[in-house]
């Protein structure tokens, strides 16, 4: 499965610049490639799908939050922290 960020851009400093985020984005969306790979099919998917609900309630939650900025930013860093760091804990948990 072929990244849809494989683009080649001639200029000078952007072409590398792509290729580190494209390598950064299979290395987590990308099914086949990140450490969920030797899971059952159905297994990534479930997984895949919890991982993105649970950044949809980050963001949506940071974003409700923006409202009262000044009072809720250590809220804001610590929902960031949680994703983070709950994101890799399940790539490690199964890329064992």
């Amino acid at each position: 499965m072929a990244s849809a960020f494989r683009y080649r851009i001639n200029t000078d400093g952007y072409e590398r610049d792509i290729e580190m985020f494209a390598t950064y984005w299979d290395v987590v969306m990308n099914a086949e490639r990140n450490p969920l790979a030797r899971l059952p099919k159905i297994v990534r998917f479930q997984l895949m799908a919890v991982l993105a609900l649970m950044w949809t309630v980050i963001f949506c939650a940071s974003a409700g939050m923006f409202m009262w900025f000044p009072h809720f930013v250590f809220a804001h860093v610590m929902l960031l922290l949680l994703g983070i760091f709950g994101t890799s804990f399940i790539f490690r948990l199964h890329g064992k």
